[in-house]
């Protein structure tokens, strides 16, 4: 390499004009039988050069395309924040009736005068466990309502797109690495409140088997609480696919076993 060499202002800002074009700035251009055309980002009805409907069609091409992108992140990130959300409630609610271990353990070494406060007051915090774990599963209920469509077409156009990149995956391997994120990114958080809504009735259940201050009422409210928490929420793609790790699993060995077949069908 030559040291000495003077670089040219066209050899430096190539690869900055290169990075602009790729993001949508500038717009591409192309050389046909020796006339120097210029490229819209998307695909147009009519071939249009002259000045100034190339520039309102191409500021109206990017305006449409960054609204959506930011509008189809903001709906995704906003889902994904509720749902963690709902796990985080569940976790406290959790904490909270296991807590209630190191309440007996008092309650078994105090007097009797005691043990009945003790048992007061262990019966409130049980009542609002039990309130707030039916607040936080009608709250699920909401989340699985308003994320039913945007995981619906987040879920099947990923998959799709996997399926379909992956007959020529070395290459775009970067776009199917992206939608392989995105696709686990939809069932990550749904595993979580699985999980955590499932955890519920572990803990509750040993929390009576301790049968604190032998209180009727409160192994009442748990048995109660077991048995809501038996059935854990579980957040669907369109009311119809269950979304979970196990469920990414079956689909992107679905999807692989997809393109695995058009390859060797060399379609």
């Amino acid at each position: 390499m030559n040291k000495n060499k003077i670089w040219t202002y066209e050899e430096i800002s190539r690869p900055h004009i290169r990075l602009f074009q790729l993001v949508g700035f500038i717009p591409f251009e192309e050389t046909v039988n020796g006339t120097q055309l210029r490229t819209l980002p998307f695909r147009y009805f009519a071939d249009i050069q002259e000045e100034p409907l190339f520039t309102i069609v191409y500021v109206f091409q990017g305006i449409v395309t960054y609204s959506i992108v930011v509008i189809n992140t903001a709906a995704e990130a906003t889902g994904y924040y509720v749902i963690l959300l709902a796990c985080g409630y569940l976790r406290s609610v959790r904490t909270r009736l296991r807590s209630l271990a190191e309440r007996q353990d008092k309650l078994n070494s105090n007097d009797k005068e005691n043990q009945n406060k003790t048992t007061e007051l262990i019966y409130k915090d049980v009542l609002q466990c039990a309130k707030f774990h039916q607040n936080i599963m009608v709250y699920c209920e909401e989340i699985e309502q308003f994320m039913r469509i945007i995981s619906f077409v987040g879920v099947f156009t990923t998959i799709y797109n996997i399926s379909m990149i992956g007959i020529k995956m070395f290459q775009y391997m970067i776009l199917m690495t992206l939608n392989v994120f995105q696709f686990f990114t939809y069932q990550w958080s749904p595993d979580g409140l699985l999980r955590e809504s499932d955890a519920i009735a572990n803990a509750a259940y040993s929390t009576s088997l301790k049968q604190v201050g032998n209180h009727k009422s409160i192994n009442k409210i748990l048995h109660f609480l077991i048995m809501r928490a038996q059935k854990p929420m579980q957040l669907t793609a369109g009311g119809f696919v269950k979304l979970s790790m196990e469920t990414f699993g079956v689909m992107i060995k679905s999807a692989f076993s997809f393109f695995a077949l058009l390859r060797n069908a060399d379609i």
